[in-house]
């Protein structure tokens, strides 16, 4: 036979017949692609159907959960839910807070961006120099200047007067090795706590010279009620809300 002319360790190379094109015959169903394939085609149109939709939802999802800019007072409250997580509030005077806010905002609302008349602002470092006495003894009703002592810092400002009301002071929140420092309302606190609110401004937090950012209603004056509690409150107040300020 033929097998002894083929090498040891070869075999010999049989001839495959040539693919003949499936007949047609007149009357005969069409063929149509294999399974297999139309459910690879399937599954990659359902995959880029997929993708689509995450591409359109997850933006609007960012959207919605995103501070949004203050155009008008009726969005009162939106500001404060800014905030994401614990630790990211320092308040740095209110002139650094408005700066957070666009400019053509400030220009349109100007009065939202700016202290009401019978308040003012002040930066000190400890110790302060000024005398405090509670406004009602033993309530949680706030604190108000009775002296400045001469030569100490509150009286080298030249802004605070016998009889003033703190409105607000900052003070250190810490939780865990996270801190933070609101600006916090104290004309609805006790003695012991607004004075472990000043006390707490220190140079470990961040606070140079210890440096303490209060508020005061000037002698005489009402509170500013929309200040404290109206929309202000939510637009234009740095005022940590009521409901989180315990320190």
């Amino acid at each position: 036979g033929w097998r002894r002319l083929v090498p040891r360790g070869r075999r010999p190379r049989v001839p495959t017949p040539a693919p003949q094109a499936p007949s047609i015959r007149l009357g005969d169903p069409i063929p149509l692609p294999k399974a297999k394939i139309a459910t690879r085609r399937t599954t990659s149109s359902m995959a880029k159907l997929l993708a689509v939709l995450a591409l359109a939802v997850v933006p609007a999802a960012a959207f919605v959960n995103a501070p949004r800019r203050v155009t008008a007072p009726r969005r009162a409250g939106r500001v404060s839910a800014m905030r994401m997580e614990f630790g990211d509030v320092f308040y740095k005077g209110f002139s650094a807070w408005c700066e957070r806010f666009p400019e053509e905002d400030q220009d349109k609302f100007p009065e939202y961006f700016a202290l009401p008349d019978n308040v003012y602002e002040v930066a000190l470092p400890r110790p302060l120099g000024i005398v405090f006495e509670e406004v009602e003894a033993g309530e949680a009703k706030g604190v108000r200047v009775v002296e400045v002592l001469e030569d100490s810092n509150a009286a080298k400002c030249g802004k605070i007067s016998e009889g003033d009301l703190l409105l607000a002071c900052t003070g250190i929140k810490c939780i865990g090795a996270k801190y933070e420092r609101p600006l916090v309302q104290m004309d609805v606190l006790d003695w012991d706590t607004i004075m472990s609110a000043i006390a707490s401004n220190e140079e470990r937090y961040n606070c140079p010279d210890d440096e303490v950012i209060m508020q005061f209603v000037k002698a005489g004056c009402e509170k500013p009620e929309e200040y404290l509690y109206g929309e202000m409150r939510g637009i234009a107040s740095p005022l940590e809300p009521l409901l989180t300020s315990g320190l």
